[in-house]
């Protein structure tokens, strides 16, 4: 019997605050994972599958990404394949952090 994988990133558990940006708005996020390819949130914000939105975490540059899926208060979000550099960035600083 034939199984169907989806390949995806290694997801990092984190416990960080961010934010969602739509157009000069942003509203309150936390993010339950993080991976090169995307994230895991909790949020009050209206979102729904399919809609382009950008996340800001801390100081680091906006991450465009679509909702890959909603089941409100939680959502999937897959980041632009330009994103993955920063997303990266985001994860070393994670990682140092954790390991002081």
């Amino acid at each position: 019997m034939a199984t169907n994988q989806i390949n995806r990133a290694k997801r990092t558990d984190v416990s960080l605050s961010a934010e969602l940006k739509v157009g000069e708005n942003r509203f309150a996020c936390s993010m339950q994972n993080l991976s090169v390819g995307g994230a895991k949130i909790i949020t009050a914000m209206p979102m729904s599958k399919g809609d382009t939105q950008e996340l800001v975490i801390g100081d680091f540059k906006p991450i465009s990404f679509d909702v890959a899926w909603a089941r409100p208060p939680l959502f999937g979000l897959k980041f632009e394949e330009d994103a993955q550099e920063e997303v990266a960035e985001i994860l070393m600083s994670v990682a140092t952090y954790s390991a002081s």
